[in-house]
């Protein structure tokens, strides 16, 4: 969501990290697998998302759960930056060295051992030694039947996945007014697609959070607490600010699309790995 395409970005780091076995504007308050109903949020949502291009979902995902999700990234982060465990993760990373996009599968995305189905989703996460269960919340039906209703497919798949971390009082860490299918949309291998922009601190306007535009409307900022979710289309123009707290700004952002999307030979762009 935040980054506009590899050639446009600045601070991306696309390098997969193995950690240790032991590592790892209305809204709706909703929570996980087995007391979130996606349908409500379809019900109700849907014709926002579809006329303004994002819903913000409050308070969407438990303490537990943004627990289990600050700790993968906290271990990902260290290994990447080479952090003690007791030197703060988040504010530990070097934008100018490791960049602030995280891409931890990127590399199994390629090539004839790339997954295709979820079991091979969580056997290359598991090869990465990433959680276990980070990796049901991916697969669970809250994230992806939430994805397929308001994408409005029968199908979905797993497009990719990122951390994305703003290091405290960090001047480069801004994104300008972009979308994120500018640099993929034209072709017959685009599908749309939703990124699902997950807080894991509390975001505002002093530690770089969204700030979206929909159809003639003016820029507004996204105040969320942490476990809220934003979802948006692939078309929704949007930034961020830079980080001027004196504490790291941490983000889950898994993508769902409606179809492979693929590059111009027909290899896919990231992951294409079918969940329905």
């Amino acid at each position: 969501m935040e980054v506009a395409s590899p050639r446009t970005t600045r601070c991306r780091y696309r390098k997969r990290t193995k950690l240790g076995h032991n590592e790892t504007c209305g809204s709706i308050t909703g929570g996980s697998d087995t007391g979130f109903d996606p349908v409500v949020v379809v019900a109700e949502r849907k014709k926002k998302f579809d006329r303004d291009g994002f819903v913000v979902l409050d308070d969407f995902f438990t303490e537990d759960q943004v627990g289990l999700l600050r700790r993968e990234c906290d271990a990902i982060l260290r290994r990447a930056s080479g952090l003690t465990e007791e030197e703060d993760a988040a504010s530990g990373v070097n934008v100018g060295e490791s960049g602030c996009v995280f891409e931890v599968l990127q590399d199994a995305a390629r090539g004839a051992g790339a997954p295709v189905d979820a079991e091979g989703l969580r056997e290359a996460r598991s090869q990465g030694h990433l959680s276990a269960e980070v990796c049901g919340l991916l697969l669970g039906s809250a994230l992806v039947d939430l994805a397929r209703g308001l994408l409005g497919c029968d199908e979905v798949y797993y497009f990719n996945e990122q951390y994305i971390v703003k290091p405290g009082m960090c001047v480069t860490s801004a994104f300008a007014w972009h979308r994120d299918s500018d640099w993929c949309r034209g072709g017959e291998g685009y599908h749309p697609y939703v990124s699902l922009w997950t807080a894991l601190d509390d975001v505002n306007e002093e530690n770089g959070t969204l700030y979206t535009r929909g159809p003639g409307a003016e820029e507004k900022p996204i105040i969320a607490n942490a476990g809220s979710v934003v979802v948006m289309g692939d078309r929704t123009l949007h930034r961020s600010c830079v980080n001027l707290s004196d504490k790291g700004r941490r983000v889950w952002m898994p993508q769902f699309s409606s179809g492979p999307i693929t590059a111009e030979g027909g290899e896919p762009v990231s992951f294409a790995v079918k969940l329905s």
